[in-house]
């Protein structure tokens, strides 16, 4: 007779971790929903941009906390973000977080497109000429996984670099407010794999040159439509605008951001100095 009421007591319990598993999984899917359509926004920073040149650089080899450190001197720090709310131990507790891996050079953070690193939302990144470099590691070619973006599903304005979906070629997504486009690279980034990807993009000449592994890939792309300056969200790496509906699933390294349009020769000492 206990033995039976203890059977049903496993099954009464049994049942219930499905239904609340089920339960979990619904409620996650609506909250990922409703959060694509309404991305976090933020406030640019007071005041006017003075850095030139470099304005952030994350080398990525470690994290305190959710923070992991600029060493551009500019103090734009990065900040860990969720796709649950930002919730530490909900988000921890079901995603995970970044994980400290060997780099490139030191270490790097891998992601698993659940977790994403705010820059914020610098007024220097709000510009029309700037350049990004980093090393990138894509684990699969699901979804649209971006690599950084200072953009918005809603409203279409920004730009956001990323990969194709099922195919991991390399392109920048460009909005004006009605439209969009990708400027395609043409380069297929392979899986499992480190490669430094550089974009250097000029919004008043209408330019867009991509570097790959520290050469220039392709001719310079000229009469790019003019895209809208994203001044409502911060800039991310690994996502695209906190939405976390395209998040990077792989390894980043080494990542920097700058307000001008680096030379070939710039790009390349960036890439040999790894």
């Amino acid at each position: 007779m206990i033995k039976l009421k203890n059977r049903k007591i496993i099954i009464v319990l049994v049942v219930a971790c499905c239904l609340l598993t089920v339960t979990l999984g619904v409620v996650v899917k609506k909250f990922g929903h409703y959060q694509r359509i309404n991305p976090p926004i933020t406030k640019p920073d007071k005041g006017i941009c003075t850095t030139s040149g470099l304005v952030s650089h994350w080398q990525f080899d470690s994290l305190d906390g959710k923070i992991t450190q600029d060493s551009s001197n500019n103090c734009n720090d990065g900040k860990v973000q969720y796709f649950l709310l930002n919730d530490d131990f909900f988000s921890k507790l079901l995603f995970g977080s970044p994980e400290i891996v060997e780099g490139v050079k030191g270490n790097a953070l891998k992601f698993n497109a659940s977790h994403w690193i705010s820059g914020g939302n610098k007024k220097c990144y709000n510009v029309d000429k700037f350049t990004v470099a980093l090393w990138v590691w894509l684990d699969n070619y699901d979804n649209i996984p971006t690599i950084m973006a200072k953009s918005s599903f809603v409203g279409y304005d920004g730009w956001w670099l990323c990969t194709t979906n099922k195919t991991g070629f390399i392109d920048l997504g460009i909005a004006w407010g009605n439209g969009f486009e990708h400027v395609k690279s043409g380069y297929q980034l392979p899986l499992n794999e480190w490669h430094f990807v550089a974009v250097a993009v000029d919004n008043t000449k209408q330019e867009v040159q991509f570097y790959i592994d520290g050469a220039p890939y392709g001719d310079v792309h000229t009469d790019v439509p003019k895209w809208l300056i994203n001044w409502n969200h911060d800039l991310f790496i690994a996502e695209y605008d906190g939405g976390g509906y395209w998040a990077w699933p792989g390894r980043l390294d080494d990542v920097r951001f700058y307000s001008e349009i680096l030379s070939p020769e710039d790009v390349h000492s960036i890439y040999s100095s790894m």
